[in-house]
């Protein structure tokens, strides 16, 4: 038997085949955290700081240090985010539903995110 392409594993895929499941289930986009288009909006940098912090899981040294900027500077950020979307980012369920929006987004390629 000769395959075409590459063989993934499905649990390196199962992530993104759950969106697209998700997708057709209902406007995928409602399953976004609000607050993501509203910094978005603010200040793209801010929205970057974010990104990087989730994915970095909240090591501000490791973010810091990716976005080439001081960690008081990174802090800073952090703060003001809180600020301006209302949250606080120590709360696991709102770091997860922050994390999914910007992966959802980044997969789907939507507008808010890029």
């Amino acid at each position: 038997m000769k395959v075409n392409g590459p063989i993934y594993r499905y649990a390196d895929l199962q992530f993104y085949h759950l969106i697209d499941l998700c997708s057709q289930q209902e406007n995928i986009e409602t399953l976004c955290h609000p607050a993501l288009a509203k910094l978005v909006a603010y200040d793209e940098e801010l929205s970057k700081t974010l990104y990087c912090y989730l994915k970095n899981n909240g090591n501000q040294a490791k973010t810091a240090k990716e976005l080439w900027i001081h960690r008081s500077t990174l802090i800073y950020r952090l703060r003001k985010i809180e600020e301006i979307l209302g949250i606080k980012l120590d709360d696991y369920k709102t770091r997860l539903h922050l994390q999914l929006s910007y992966e959802i987004t980044n997969y789907l390629n939507l507008e808010q995110i890029n």
